[in-house]
């Protein structure tokens, strides 16, 4: 069965985005980059929610043709590139650049999703269709990037809908730029 994984980078109380929907606070780093990628290299499937994709298929689709883009950028744009981008809308799409709009039923999809051959999939932070998941029991792995940054308000990665329970720290990694991944998948 292909496992779902969620990646969010997140300021250090909780936001995904301050509360004009904007990342300014989030340092990147080529280390960390590399290590998304080694992390979506057993996946083939990218989920974001429509806010998200709009924010990141125009940049990484062409990011690895840049002339000055970095070994990890290159590397990651290549993945976003050939995988199958799911952006999840309530409103139906035509696909623009080869991805495919899902909407209706997000947990009979993705429960289907997972019972179908494939690598695993991710999911970019997207809280609304995180919570939705999440309370379905679908996510496998979380992935959480915190940021030593505080926003005060914003967009909240954890909100209400959460399912209660316990997890299980996997991994930690700490990165030069202050920020920590942190790995938990369920019991």
């Amino acid at each position: 069965m292909r496992k779902l994984k969620l990646i969010a980078h997140i300021s250090l109380d909780g936001f995904i985005a301050n509360a004009t929907g904007s990342l300014e606070g989030f340092q990147a780093g080529e280390e960390n980059l590399n290590f998304v990628c080694d992390i979506v290299s057993s996946c083939d499937t990218a989920i974001m929610g429509k806010n998200t994709f709009l924010l990141l298929d125009p940049f990484w689709l062409k990011a690895k043709d840049h002339s000055n883009a970095s070994e990890a950028t290159v590397r990651f744009s290549k993945w976003y590139c050939e995988s199958k981008r799911l952006a999840v809308s309530k409103a139906s799409r035509k696909s623009i650049h080869g991805e495919e709009w899902v909407n209706g039923n997000l947990v009979y999809h993705f429960a289907a999703a997972k019972k179908q051959a494939g690598k695993d999939m991710v999911l970019f932070a997207s809280p609304g269709i995180f919570h939705e998941l999440q309370s379905a029991g679908l996510i496998d792995e979380y992935w959480i990037f915190t940021n030593p940054v505080l926003f005060g308000t914003g967009i909240p990665l954890f909100d209400k809908g959460i399912k209660p329970g316990s997890l299980t720290l996997k991994k930690v990694q700490q990165f030069p730029n202050g920020e920590l991944a942190q790995c938990y998948g369920g019991n």
